[in-house]
């Protein structure tokens, strides 16, 4: 038998940081550098639900900042995970890089 506790746990907490970064929007904004550290780790992770709600995620963080600063240091921060996570995804499908 497959225990999916942990990726209960895991699609609970994103979805919790999920709902807490678009409900809160500028109250969040104390939290943004430890959950974008946090979220990017999973963009590419394998279970779907999990990797859609962290990247769902990076629009509430967007949404919290308070300049325009911030929002580029929160895109600096995921990109780089975002293109890991696509070339990942292509590797698994096609066997290659593309």
């Amino acid at each position: 038998m497959f225990d999916t506790s942990a990726f209960a746990v895991k699609l609970a907490a994103s979805t919790t940081i999920y709902n807490l970064s678009r409900n809160l929007e500028k109250a969040f904004y104390p939290y943004i550098t430890c959950t974008v550290e946090k979220i990017v780790k999973y963009f590419g992770f394998h279970v779907k639900e999990i990797a859609t709600k962290s990247l769902k995620t990076v629009k509430g963080l967007l949404l919290a900042c308070e300049n325009e600063s911030d929002q580029a240091d929160i895109l600096a921060t995921c990109i780089p995970n975002l293109l890991e996570a696509v070339q990942s995804s292509i590797m698994k499908e096609d066997g290659k890089i593309l």
